[in-house]
């Protein structure tokens, strides 16, 4: 227990004070050290220091009294003792009035007492509360250490807590997502799940030092939060939570010997984050590459599929199909925050968490999922039971992953690659396979941002085979010719501007904004395509001619590409 005020007023020195004002602060009023001041105070008052004083100097003047203890409340001391009979022979109403709108006690002492006998009393009556306070830390320490030898999870560090500091405890990770609770703690769970939202970089806080540890004290909508951070070596882990009312003082809420076993019940969570993270990580990095594997066309037996993802808690269905998704703008959405941690680490922590994100996903729409992520790419592989339900929901479940992808990376720029649906232990790479292209090709057609279905690749294989075709050559040369010529001659790219005119439906608003270009030069650039094509950009055959010239031109070269 902290050593108050009350308890001074205890010692047998103190049987003939009195104290003078409201009596209900005294157990709030924590008590460290004791000293004797008078005239002036300046900076020698400590904080939760006993003042003694005789008042020498302020005699008959109140108003030099009220400045006296105006200026030790200032200092952060625990209480005044004034010795009467003397210098001063009582105490000024209006001293005592701004005491108690202070919360601060003002203690008579008869002059008779001797200060000697009052700083020996306390004094002595502090060292055993230090012995007292140090056998019950180490009592904690051995109590704690008990928990960590034994395996005990973070909820039974929790409820240890709980128990100790009379004050509902839930911990949660380092990005404010709840992970353990005590169990009395369904009131504060309730507070912080509706107060919190994901993260805490949102709300306003304070950061707090108390008997040499520091706490961070967040403030949401009248609900003050402790947040104590669970750390191993320089890395924080987490946060145990505990609600204090915003109008108590953090000693009386938190006093030494609660923080004591706080600063223990850290390290016995920091190690238990570290082993729950080792298993965990460990469970992981087998399971995307049972993932991998799966894409890869690595594992040849439908029963060591089935005997994998049982241990892996996925439910494989017999048809599957493939969804890739590539986040194009990862490092620009780092690069345009503050982060206290390098790139690789906040991007693999993100990618971890939002991988979890997609197959919660998948488990509140009944769907089977299974996912991995390399570097800025997801690989998700769906099964369905048949694929007439699969193709009329496969749209809004890339809708829903979209979504929460956003939600999680703001302003983020996404292309998708989907590729058919296959049967058979075969099925996830020759989906894999077939969104690879599909997300390729959408890419060089489409440009970033778009999704691309296998079913487009089928086409452009189409337009591959008409493109070799010798007559089709020689359309196409006659329509394109000159303006491809043109192109490698100035280095305009009027094929691109041509392209994404034809995209936009020949929205020249749109066109400009997507080329990044003035409105009249896009003008200009159109006239030079009419001319050079001699095409009009108004004659719907002349449309379809372009169009048709141009995706034999660029089915013709990602075959060569390919090729190389």
């Amino acid at each position: 227990m902290n050593f108050t005020v009350r308890d001074v007023m205890n010692l047998e020195v103190m049987n003939f004070s009195r104290v003078l004002t409201l009596l209900d602060v005294l157990e709030q009023r924590p008590v460290e050290s004791i000293s004797v001041i008078e005239i002036p105070v300046e900076n020698f008052v400590r904080k939760n220091e006993f003042v003694l004083t005789t008042g020498i100097g302020c005699g008959t003047d109140s108003a030099s009294l009220l400045e006296f203890i105006s200026d030790i409340i200032e200092g952060e001391a625990a209480a005044v003792a004034i010795s009467t009979g003397r210098h001063i022979f009582t105490i000024p109403d209006n001293v005592i009035q701004f005491a108690n709108k202070r919360s601060f006690p003002i203690i008579e002492i008869p002059w008779e007492i001797r200060f000697s006998d009052i700083t020996q009393s306390v004094l002595t009556a502090l060292n055993s509360s230090q012995r007292m306070l140090l056998q019950e830390s180490t009592e904690i320490r051995t109590q704690i250490l008990h928990l960590v030898l034994n395996s005990s999870s973070l909820s039974d560090i929790a409820n240890f807590v709980s128990d100790k500091i009379a004050h509902p405890v839930i911990v949660v990770d380092r990005h404010g997502e709840v992970i353990a609770k005590s169990s009395n703690s369904e009131k504060l769970l309730d507070e912080w799940m509706k107060n919190v939202d994901f993260g805490f970089t949102t709300y306003s806080s304070s950061t707090i030092s108390s008997s040499g540890n520091r706490y961070i004290k967040h403030m949401i909508t009248g609900n003050d939060f402790l947040k104590i951070p669970i750390r191993s070596s320089t890395e924080l882990q987490g946060y145990f939570i505990i609600s204090i009312p915003p109008e108590m003082s953090l000693d009386a809420s938190l006093p030494l010997e609660k923080a004591y076993i706080l600063e223990h019940a850290s390290t016995a969570a920091a190690l238990t984050f570290l082993r729950t993270h080792l298993v965990e990580s460990t469970k992981a990095r087998l399971r995307s590459n049972f993932v991998w594997n799966l894409a890869n066309g690595e594992i040849d037996s439908w029963e060591a599929i089935l005997s994998q993802s049982e241990f892996f808690g996925y439910n494989v269905s017999p048809l599957n199909v493939c969804l890739l998704v590539s986040i194009h703008n990862l490092q620009n959405v780092f690069n345009g925050t503050i982060r206290e941690v390098p790139y690789d680490n906040w991007s693999d922590d993100l990618l971890e968490r939002l991988e979890e994100n997609l197959r919660d996903i998948g488990r509140e729409n009944q769907y089977s999922l299974m996912t991995t992520h390399y570097k800025n790419q997801f690989v998700i592989f769906l099964g369905m039971s048949n694929k007439s339900d699969s193709e009329i929901s496969l749209n809004s479940l890339i809708e829903a992953l979209e979504i929460r992808i956003k939600e999680v990376i703001e302003d983020s720029v996404l292309s998708w690659g989907i590729g058919n649906y296959h049967e058979g232990c075969q099925s996830f790479h020759k989906s894999y396979t077939e969104s690879q292209l599909a997300i390729d090709l959408g890419d060089r057609k489409k440009g970033r941002g778009h999704r691309t279905y296998y079913t487009e690749v089928s086409l452009n294989e189409a337009f591959v085979r008409l493109a070799s075709d010798v007559d089709v050559q020689k359309v196409t040369d006659s329509v394109l010719g000159r303006l491809l010529a043109y192109d490698q001659q100035k280095g305009m790219d009027l094929v691109e501007t041509l392209r994404t005119y034809l995209r936009n439906q020949g929205n020249v608003s749109q066109t400009s904004r997507d080329i990044n270009l003035h409105r009249q030069t896009l003008i200009y650039r159109l006239h030079k395509i009419e001319s050079l094509t001699n095409r009009s950009l108004v004659d719907a055959d002349d449309l379809f001619l372009l169009d048709l010239s141009l995706r034999l031109i660029l089915a013709k070269s990602l075959q060569t590409k390919k090729i190389e």
